[in-house]
């Protein structure tokens, strides 16, 4: 059955930010990708670009369009094709594993459903997925198991985004929405949504942790804003990926296992796209 396209046409990017709550000082470079599979790191106090490679298919040495990609708790980086818009249709609904030193894929397994983001919960690795469909007007959430990955379903939300799903260290879950700029935390129970902050920021499209704090990426003149514990946001400067398509925009990003979101008044808060965990190695021949 044909789904209109809900995301962007431009294919997504994702980030991974790994910087500890402890040290809020320390800034590690967010892993990113760009709509022509370019993959390499921004600095996240500068926004300068470091360029690693392209997300490869290692079978056949394609280009391997992600609607979103992150780090496992095995220091390997994951991404997942198949939504439609993201430009990724053509690859199935897969889950990829790369080397992160190069961007090449070591591995793939299937997916049972198509997701648009997918993060992992510090608290037992246990990865947890949101699918949106703007033809039926419904959006899900899954839990998968660590080891068979089988899916969960653990409930439905109103929330119909691209989305940004992720984790803080405390395994509390949270979903940006790209539309219009409200983040919520979900119910892991339920899927229920909580609105968290009316950030107002147009065409989100990643939200990150860095350190203890959350920062939305906007398509819109690539910008950054940092959201603070209380709901409130400010400007964090601009992005450039370079190395690519001039039109190239981040659109994702991984929250760190270990990086915390404080309560309003304890820090500042950082938003980016999805993230993922835990792999379990099943080799998939391939026609």
């Amino acid at each position: 059955m044909t789904r209109r396209n809900l995301f962007p046409t431009v294919a997504a990017f994702a980030l991974f930010a790994s910087a500890a709550f402890a040290c809020p000082a320390f800034a590690a470079p967010i892993h990113v990708f760009g709509s022509s599979s370019q993959y390499g790191t921004i600095e996240s106090e500068t926004g300068a670009y470091t360029n690693i490679g392209r997300l490869t298919d290692s079978f056949n040495g394609a280009s391997i369009p992600l609607s979103g990609f992150a780090f496992g708790a095995d220091n390997n980086l994951y991404g997942v094709t198949g939504i439609d818009g993201s430009g990724a249709n053509g690859e199935g609904n897969y889950l990829w594993r790369f080397n992160p030193d190069t961007g090449v894929s070591t591995d793939r397994r299937d997916l049972p459903i198509p997701l648009v983001t997918i993060a992992r919960r510090p608290s037992d690795g246990r990865l947890f997925g949101y699918t949106a469909d703007a033809d039926t007007g419904n959006a899900a959430v899954y839990s998968f198991d660590t080891t068979t990955f089988a899916p969960t379903f653990v409930g439905t939300t109103d929330v119909i985004t691209t989305g940004a799903l992720t984790f803080d260290n405390s395994s509390r879950l949270y979903l940006a929405d790209s539309f219009n700029g409200n983040v919520y935390r979900v119910d892991t129970g339920n899927a229920q949504t909580q609105l968290f902050s009316e950030t107002g920021v147009a065409n989100i499209t990643g939200a990150a942790v860095v350190g203890n704090t959350l920062e939305l990426f906007s398509t819109d003149g690539r910008t950054r804003f940092r959201v603070e514990a209380d709901g409130s946001f400010s400007p964090a400067g601009t992005y450039d990926i370079g190395g690519g398509d001039p039109g190239d925009l981040i659109f994702g990003a991984a929250i760190a296992p270990f990086a915390v979101i404080p309560e309003a008044g304890s820090g500042v808060l950082l938003l980016g796209a999805v993230s993922l965990g835990w792999w379990t190695t099943r080799r998939v021949r391939r026609s």
